[in-house]
């Protein structure tokens, strides 16, 4: 008697909290069934749904962001799932948005896969130049003034120079390993260095990044080139490409560049790695084809400006470079030569350069025996320097085209990483370095897949009717700001009477059927026929909406059964009702889950198991192709 009664209660509070108001139909209280339903659904996958599982796919927050990041303007703010730069490399969507204005402080809610336990907060200007701060999930509020410590380039000239040898001499001259094997139109490369045998070349001692942007920077680099993965069709689409992979000199403050990561395995590749640099003007290359020009870059002379050899090697003012460690100690400051194509030594330097200048780069990898090593060269961040390179001896291995770049410029932050491959895996990211101080601002564009979608799919009836093909409602959404969230009726897999709950549109409403909706009176978009288009409306929300909020969640009530209203499963509950975040394919009419994804198992018999299942693995014969599209006219 004592079970009968609280299971009687259990049912009469899951009823309340779905929402306390009057629906218009009658809906009828039963007992609560939910050890019995979730018997049968065990029964029906074939495994012992775990008593702990508790639907739960997303997490819920709310946080504070204050508009105070490094940008000229700011015209929103988002919270996304990832980095924005990139292209193909990233899957990053957004959570939530609001425009604000810099300087002023928004707060937004969101919902987040669970999978993911950091999130991005983004500045976003009118240009659609991002700038991102990483917070953990449940961190209350985010602020972009401490998202690294800066180095005092923008103190001037006579700041830095301050710290540096008075009158830098070239000291060194040599051919490059292309002069010197004879390669065509190589003949007059020369490669000069400062004359300190050691290497100490004007280094500064730099403050490293915060540990917080640390974490940022490991993100927007390994989003943008993962590690041991061939990057470079994404380094071919890039705006900072082969003849545009050059900064301009501003003429205002010194250039540093400093060492920031390097991650070449078990390998010395990046350990006997030197950085070089050139530079030339615009006007010099008028009136030249591009062979020409490419010739001109050959004979420009090349110089040393940061020896990783020395860096690697936690010497002198060392970056302590240890594999896969970000980690910012020492910089070294480009050095202007004058315009002579063919300095001499002693030729003293300065290390301020003039307004105008393009400056290339250069990583050169040597293995002791210069010209017959087949793991020495020259490798270039303009592609079309490395036909001879790319072709030759270890190099060949990486299969790059003639002209494929070595480097990729990551613009992001506000700040320029040039990121170099030294080997043959073609990930673009054996050595990392920054560039900074006296150098015009590289931008690059944010790259965002959409919004996150949700999905809503439900069964409409009892055991042992339901058959768990999940799609006799179902739902998805997206919140597109603040306080207005797209809803997409996608589904009738049922053909009982059926309508929403906590929607309150003109069209996706508690008045009207479902099937109306479409015309229909039988089953829509669950068989094998073309595809009815979705039923579409924007729904204005509070702005502390979240689709896990009981009473503001997606349910559905069966006019047909009369039963109490289905909203999304809870602990100790069959799983009649469950919300993914992701663009669903949800099982066709009859399709147990299990049979369209067969990942789920695991997650059935463990909730912490395999929390991506409904983006795995999926059978494709066993899915409705439902992929999401925003309707003409429903966001005018």
């Amino acid at each position: 008697m004592k079970k009968i009664g609280l299971l009687l209660l259990m049912g009469m509070v899951l009823l309340a909290s779905c929402q306390d108001f009057d629906y218009g139909l009658e809906a009828t209280t039963t007992t609560d069934n939910s050890e019995e339903e979730l018997y049968h659904a065990s029964l029906l996958f074939g495994v012992k749904i775990n008593a702990d599982q508790d639907w739960n796919t997303t997490v819920s927050g709310k946080v504070s962001i204050t508009a105070d990041a490094d940008l000229e303007d700011i015209v929103k703010v988002q919270i996304l799932t990832g980095s924005p730069f990139g292209s193909k490399a990233n899957d990053t969507q957004v959570l939530n948005e609001v425009e604000a204005k810099k300087g002023e402080t928004v707060t937004l809610t969101y919902d987040a896969p669970l999978r993911y336990e950091r999130l991005y907060a983004a500045c976003v200007s009118s240009k659609d130049i991002y700038y991102i701060k990483g917070f953990d999930v449940g961190q209350e509020s985010v602020s972009f003034d401490d998202a690294l410590t800066t180095r005092r380039t923008s103190g001037g000239y006579a700041e830095v120079v301050a710290e540096l040898p008075p009158n830098p001499v070239i000291g060194r001259i040599e051919k490059s390993y292309s002069n010197q094997r004879g390669w065509k139109g190589w003949e007059n490369d020369y490669l000069y260095r400062l004359a300190d045998a050691d290497e100490q070349i004007q280094g500064l001692v730099l403050e490293n990044y915060s540990q917080e942007y640390i974490k940022d920077l490991r993100t927007i680099l390994f989003d943008y080139l993962p590690n041991k993965v061939s990057n470079i069709e994404q380094i071919r689409e890039s705006q900072y490409y082969n003849e545009n992979s050059y900064v301009i000199t501003t003429g205002l403050n010194p250039i540093i560049i400093a060492p920031i990561y390097k991650n070449d395995g078990t390998s010395n590749e990046v350990n006997n790695c030197h950085m070089y640099y050139y530079y030339f003007k615009e006007a010099d290359l008028e009136g030249m084809s591009e062979s020409e020009q490419i010739q001109y870059l050959k004979n420009l002379p090349k110089y040393e400006c940061v020896p990783i050899f020395r860096s690697v090697r936690n010497k002198y003012q060392s970056t302590g470079m240890n594999n896969d460690v970000i980690k910012r100690n020492t910089g070294y400051t480009l050095i202007y030569w004058g315009d002579d194509p063919k300095p001499a030594l002693g030729t003293v330097g300065s290390y301020q350069f003039p307004r105008g200048y393009k400056i290339g780069f250069m990583i050169r990898g040597g293995a002791n025996d210069g010209k017959s090593a087949q793991k020495s060269g020259e490798m270039y961040a303009d592609g079309r320097l490395n036909t001879n390179i790319n072709q030759y001896g270890h190099y060949a291995n990486a299969k790059l085209e003639p002209t494929d770049s070595r480097m990729a410029w990551i613009c992001a932050n506000n700040r320029h990483y040039l990121c170099c491959e030294t080997g043959v895996d073609r990930d673009i990211n054996d050595v990392v370095f920054e560039i900074e101080g006296g150098v015009e601002k590289m931008l690059t564009k944010g790259v965002i897949k959409g919004y996150q979608i949700y999905t809503f799919c439900f069964e409409d009836r009892d055991a042992p009717a339901c058959d768990y093909d999940m799609n006799d409602v179902v739902v998805k959404a997206i919140r597109i700001s603040s306080t207005q969230v797209l809803y997409s009726l996608e589904a009738c897999g049922g053909t009982d009477q059926v309508y929403l709950r906590n929607i309150h549109g003109k069209i996706l409403n508690e008045e009207t059927e479902l099937h109306k909706l479409f015309n229909a009176n039988a089953t829509v978009n669950v068989l094998g026929q073309e595809r009815i288009a979705p039923v579409q409306e924007v729904v204005t929300v509070d702005p502390t909406f979240t689709f896990k909020d009981i009473n503001k969640q997606v349910a559905i009530y069966n006019a047909t059964t009369q039963k109490p209203i289905i909203c999304l499963s809870g602990q100790g509950e069959s799983p009649k009702a469950i919300m993914l975040p992701s663009d669903f394919q949800y099982p066709k009419e009859g399709v147990n889950i299990q049979n369209a994804y067969p990942g789920i198992l695991g997650w059935l018999t463990n909730r912490f198991y395999n929390l991506s299942w409904f983006d795995e693995n999926m059978v494709k014969d066993n899915v409705f192709n439902s992929d999401f599209y925003i309707m003409d006219g429903v966001l005018e």
